[in-house]
């Protein structure tokens, strides 16, 4: 059996291209596989930006609708406390007014002191002023 020097030499130069085309091939596996992992790792990251803001926001508007609440809140108090002043104040009114009005009738007109009446020493019937009466 013998093989002659250039079939020999085709086998290995065939060979060293096969070795190649492996090495190769295998080269561009490793390559597509760290593109991949690499937009794997891009993808992830953009979604977690995407659910940071999303929290974010959901945050924010709970955040604005808490302040709201707090807002109103605070506005129904005032007007409460509005309501309440003045009730007071119309209470009052009406308690002085019913105060007033009970004074008038329980108290009797003041009549002015009658003037008392003396007789002179002519004769005559003086009235003295009120500021000598008794």
């Amino acid at each position: 059996m013998f093989f002659s020097p250039g079939k020999i030499a085709a086998i290995r130069v065939r060979q060293e291209e096969l070795e190649a085309q492996k090495e190769q091939e295998k080269l561009e596996k490793e390559a597509e596989r760290q593109n991949r992992a690499a937009e794997r790792e891009r993808k992830a990251q953009e979604a977690q930006k995407r659910r940071e803001t999303r929290e974010r926001t959901r945050i924010e508007k709970l955040e604005q609708k808490q302040r709201e609440k707090e807002a109103r809140t605070i506005q129904m108090q005032l007007k409460q406390q509005l309501n309440l002043e003045e009730q007071s104040r119309k209470d009052q009114n009406k308690q002085s007014r019913i105060a007033r009005k009970r004074k008038a009738q329980d108290t009797p007109p003041i009549e002015p002191p009658e003037a008392k009446t003396r007789v002179a020493r002519s004769g005559r019937t003086v009235a003295l002023p009120t500021r000598f009466n008794d």
